[in-house]
């Protein structure tokens, strides 16, 4: 049975007086109620310590990660010094491929100038701001589209 139907199966055993029609099956239905509501909550902070072991694997793994930008950071500081020239031992080889990429000096002289010659070349995102949101809906300032709601946040121990 659900919580819903737990309830419902309450409220069917008072009438209108208040009485209880059936005063077993109403005390079957809170124990029932109240052990559906413990294991719904056992679920929860199990979940949660999941989602916390996880945090701090990933944690972890980024960590371990980091090894590879000091790897980035080897190679750059073998590019210098080898300054495009190859290299080849029994071990490990080094070698070299062209590539294109595509730098932009002024980024605002282009958007400018994009805007009227290339505007394909352009990329634009909107996004809601709820935190400025927030604070307009706040200063009482009516915002159609947009309320302010306050919440109960359950917190189990």
């Amino acid at each position: 049975m659900t919580l819903y139907e737990i309830d419902a199966g309450i409220l069917a055993l008072i009438n209108e007086d208040g009485e209880i029609a059936n005063i077993e099956e109403f005390e079957a239905l809170n124990m029932a109620r109240d052990a559906k509501i413990e294991n719904i909550s056992l679920w929860v902070k199990n979940l949660e310590a999941d989602a916390r072991a996880i945090r701090d694997e990933e944690k972890a793994l980024a960590e371990r990660r980091a090894s590879e930008n000091k790897a980035e950071n080897l190679t750059r500081y073998l590019s210098y010094f080898l300054q495009g020239q190859k290299y080849s031992s029994p071990r490990v080889g080094i070698s070299y491929r062209k590539s294109e990429a595509v730098v932009v000096d002024d980024e605002d002289a282009f958007k400018k100038w994009a805007r009227e010659k290339l505007p394909h070349c352009l990329k634009v995102t909107v996004e809601v701001s709820k935190s400025e949101l927030k604070d307009e809906l706040k200063a009482g300032t009516v915002i159609p589209f947009a309320r302010l709601v306050e919440r109960q946040n359950m917190q189990i121990k």
